[in-house]
């Protein structure tokens, strides 16, 4: 899975905010809550991504990413799902990307409220580091 990025150019067909909140562990310890009222849902025409920022635009900021194929529905997904383009997490503190290495997540979109909800739960390497995310998230269409 790599991160596919959207282009400037690509027309947002949905866009909404949210709340992300969760931890974050090292080995089954925990190591620090992850919330943060910066989290956005998008449908473009290549592809749904949903993300949450926490201390964005800072030397702080940490995030944590959903990529998903057009047309995925609601339901409950591995991380190596076909349907999954990209899901990670990037830490604050300059330990570069985790490369996510198991795990599953669970997505609710209603069609007619367009909201989105679910969980997130993965594991995660960089080098010798395996940190797990667990992360709830509730995004409301404005």
């Amino acid at each position: 899975m790599s991160s596919e990025q959207s282009s400037t150019n690509e027309k947002v067909i949905i866009q909404s905010t949210g709340r992300m909140d969760g931890d974050i562990s090292v080995k089954g310890i925990y190591e620090r809550a992850f919330r943060t009222g910066d989290v956005e849902f998008e449908i473009l025409p290549t592809l749904i991504q949903i993300f949450g920022i926490e201390e964005r635009g800072t030397s702080e900021a940490s995030q944590i990413l959903l990529q998903l194929k057009t047309g995925t529905k609601s339901g409950l997904y591995q991380f190596d799902d076909p349907a999954v383009i990209h899901l990670g997490y990037l830490p604050a503190n300059h330990e570069g990307h985790y490369e996510t290495t198991a795990g599953a997540f669970i997505l609710n979109i209603d069609p007619v409220t367009r909201k989105v909800s679910g969980q997130l739960l993965f594991k995660c390497m960089n080098g010798d580091t395996e940190k797990e995310v667990n992360v709830e998230f509730n995004i409301q269409n404005p």
